[in-house]
Parts: C-alpha cells; sequence; structure tokens
C-alpha cells in the first residue's frame, strides 16, 4: 500500500491511536457483555420471584379453607385469629398478583390466567363466608365449602403449572449461569493476554526508545565531532583549538606553547598543480604537524594554508617540534606527474612571554601571529619566537613608508594587535 496519502514513516505515529482504540473497544464490548450479564441474572430472579409467588397462592389458599374448616369442626388449637390471618395472607397473595406489573410478567405463562381476577372479587364473599363461621356449626361452613369448590382445582393447577415453570427456570439459570461464568472467564483470560501483550510492547517500545536514543546520541556526537574537525585533513578546526585554549587557560596552566604555520608559496601550488594537488598538500602538512604531539597537544587548521598548534612544555620544545616540522614539511609529496614543493614558516608564542593579567586567548593568538609575520618578513621558511622586542619592531616597520607592496598582505590579526601589556614578561 503506497501513494501520496500514506507514508511508512508515518506508522509508528499509529500505534498509539491503534492500541488505545483496541483498549478502548475491549473496554466497551466488555462493559456492554457484564451489563448484559447482570441484567439477564436480575431479568431471571425477578422470573423466579414471580413463580415462587404464584406457588404459594394455591398453598395458602389450601391453608385457609383448611384452618376454616379445622376451626368449624372444633379441632383444638386453631381459633378465629388463625382463620384471619390465613385470610389476611391469602388475599395479599392475590392483590399483588393483580397487579398490572405482575399481570404483565406472567402473560403468557399460564393457562388459567382469569383465576387470580375471579378470586380478587371473590375476596369480599371469602370474608363474609368467614364471619359467618362458628365453632360446632358445621351449616356455617357452607358458603365458604361452595368457593372451596370453586377455586381448589384452578388454584392447585395454577400452583402447580406456576412450580414447574419454576423448575424450568431454575434450571435455565443455572446453564445460563454457566454460559456466563465462561464469558467472564473468556473475558478475564482476553484481558490477560491483552495485558501481556501490552506489556511486552511497552518492553519493546522501552528497546527500541533506548535504541533510537543511543543513535541519536552518537548522532549527536559525531555531529560535534564534525563541528570540531577539518574536514579536509581530519584534524581539529578554529573552533576547537580555541575551545581547548579556553579550557587550558581557565586551569591556570602556565607552561605551553601557541604555534602558528603557514605554508610558502601555496598559492603557487594551486596555481600550477591543481587545487587537488594543493589538498594533498595541506593534508601532508596535516600529518607532519601530527608527529611529534602527545595526546594532550592539539592541532588544527585555521583555514586556507594557516594551521596551529597547542603544545605543551617549555619554550625549547616548541622550537625543536617547530623545527621538525618543517623538516618534515620539506619532504617532496608527490603530486599526479611531479612533487609538489613544501615549505613553511612558524610563529612561537610561550605563554610565559605574556603578562599574567593578559594572557587571555585573543592575546596568546594575537602574539603567535605576530611572530609568524615576523618570520615571513624574515625570509620565510623560519621560524620566529614572540619577544617584547617584536611589538617595537612592529610599530616601526608600520611607520616607515614601504617603498614596494609585500608579497603577501600583512595577516588581520597583526593589524589589530592590542598592544597594551605585551612584552611585559
Amino acid at each position: 500500500m503506497s501513494g501520496p496519502w500514506f507514508d511508512r514513516r508515518h506508522l509508528p505515529l499509529l500505534r498509539f491511536p491503534l492500541i488505545l482504540f483496541a483498549l478502548a473497544s475491549l473496554v466497551i464490548w466488555s462493559e456492554w457483555s457484564l451489563n448484559r450479564v447482570a441484567e439477564d441474572i436480575n431479568q431471571r430472579m425477578y422470573y423466579s420471584g414471580r413463580l415462587e409467588e404464584s406457588a404459594r397462592l394455591e398453598t395458602e389458599a389450601h391453608h385457609f379453607f383448611e384452618a376454616a374448616e379445622f376451626y368449624v369442626s372444633g379441632i383444638d388449637g386453631v381459633t378465629r385469629d388463625d382463620v384471619e390471618m390465613a385470610l389476611n395472607l391469602l388475599w395479599s397473595r392475590a392483590t399483588v398478583m393483580a397487579t398490572p406489573s405482575f399481570r404483565k410478567a406472567m402473560s403468557g405463562q399460564f393457562e388459567d390466567t382469569d383465576v387470580i381476577s375471579e378470586l380478587v372479587e371473590a375476596l369480599p364473599e371469602l370474608e363474609a363466608a368467614m364471619n359467618k363461621l362458628k365453632p360446632g356449626d358445621e351449616d356455617s361452613y357452607k358458603s365458604l365449602a361452595l368457593l372451596s369448590a370453586r377455586f381448589s382445582k384452578r388454584l392447585s393447577a395454577f400452583g402447580e403449572q406456576a412450580w414447574n415453570l419454576r423448575q424450568e427456570r431454575m434450571a435455565r439459570s443455572v446453564e445460563l449461569g454457566l454460559q456466563s461464568v465462561s464469558a467472564l472467564r473468556w473475558i478475564q483470560s482476553l484481558f490477560g493476554v491483552i495485558s501481556v501483550f501490552a506489556m511486552l510492547y511497552v518492553i519493546a517500545e522501552l528497546f527500541i526508545s533506548r535504541r533510537m536514543n543511543g543513535r541519536l546520541n552518537r548522532a549527536i556526537e559525531e555531529k560535534q565531532k564534525m563541528l570540531r574537525r577539518d574536514h579536509l585533513t581530519g584534524i581539529g578546526n578554529r573552533f576547537r583549538f580555541e575551545e581547548v585554549l579556553t579550557r587550558l587557560l581557565a586551569s591556570g596552566e602556565t607552561n605551553f606553547s601557541v604555534l602558528y604555520f603557514d605554508l610558502d608559496g601555496f598559492k603557487r601550488v594551486n596555481d600550477e598543480h591543481g587545487h587537488a594537488a594543493g589538498d594533498r598538500l595541506l593534508c601532508h602538512v596535516a600529518a607532519c604537524l601530527q608527529e611529534g604531539c602527545g595526546t594532550m597537544d592539539q592541532v588544527a587548521r585555521f583555514g586556507g594554508d594557516e594551521f596551529a598548534v597547542l603544545l605543551h612544555g617549555n619554550e625549547a620544545r616548541a622550537r625543536s617540534y617547530a623545527e621538525n616540522v618543517l623538516l618534515r614539511v620539506a619532504r617532496p609529496v608527490l603530486g599526479d606527474a611531479s612533487e609538489l614543493p613544501g615549505a613553511a614558516s612558524a610563529g612561537i608564542c610561550h605563554v610565559g612571554e605574556v603578562a599574567p593579567s593578559n594572557s587571555s586567548m585573543d592575546e596568546l593568538m594575537r602574539c603567535a601571529d605576530m611572530a609568524l609575520y615576523a618570520a615571513k618578513n624574515a625570509g620565510r621558511n623560519c621560524i620566529r619566537v614572540f619577544s617584547a622586542a617584536m611589538v617595537e619592531e612592529f610599530v616601526r616597520m608600520r611607520a616607515e613608508p614601504e617603498d614596494e607592496p609585500a608579497e603577501e598582505p600583512v595577516t588581520s590579526a597583526a593589524i589589530t594587535l592590542s598592544l597594551s601589556g605585551v612584552g611585559h614578561a
């Protein structure tokens, strides 16, 4: 499935909505199932109660007629109060069963549905016949006997039918109850399976997130390295050099040198041999600068043919290192069809040559640039170490009129040199 409206990269964004939709659907479905089970249980209990009351009607009617007969016969222990209580129970039961809600619930369940309404209509007659009862007078029971003959068989059939219906419903209730339990167990199992899948999904998401975070961190580290590295030579760039120098000054270190290197005649190499040859020469110089450096030293390319080195140790080590670099740079470098000439000038500024109050990054780099400028003016392919005399010489040279233009322009850093505090070591 593909198209302008679909992008596979959007699939991860759909996972959470789909999972939420599935969980919401499951919750709604389970809630509906539980409500249905509860409603079915309530309905079965409701009809079971109605059928139980219908079955008791025949028992209470039989109890009333029997109590009245025992009362007339003079059997000990049966009083008029017992007869009246039996009639009251029968009256209450018949009245409840004659209500519209009860009749609606029982409609279609019984063959003889008129017996209830007829019994309710005959309740005043039953009460009147009961009031005529006299102990030992069998004639006083005749009216009640007629009513008993009228309702006894019908109520017995009604009660038997209610009992049978209740037994059938009880058996059906047990069957449906088992089905409800199975449904609830199935829902519980489904929730358990979904919970396991949700847990596995969370674990997978955490694992994927951890991998993605690792990749992102590695990408960030790589980007930071690229921001601090010269893309052509692979050594540090000006940003990295200034970062290390600032950190070194903040630590209070007082024994290191800043060295500037600049190739002599680099423009001629580019013009005569091409920029690819010039790039090969720059890589050669970067390799020469890295030889003899320790892990704490820093080599950087500022751009073009300008290089800088942050070298730990005293001034003698810096001078010896610069001499070796110039010798290595002078080795022949093979181009496409000829050897490339290599030569460089170097300027050194030891931190001890700058006043402590002015030992800032800019000041050290300006002093190293001034030493490099002095090496260029001294005939190139040589080394100069910064000293206080260079400041006076620089001021004097700027004051003298120039008869001929210099072969290369003075660096901007030397022109903008701040003289305050330099040369007072």
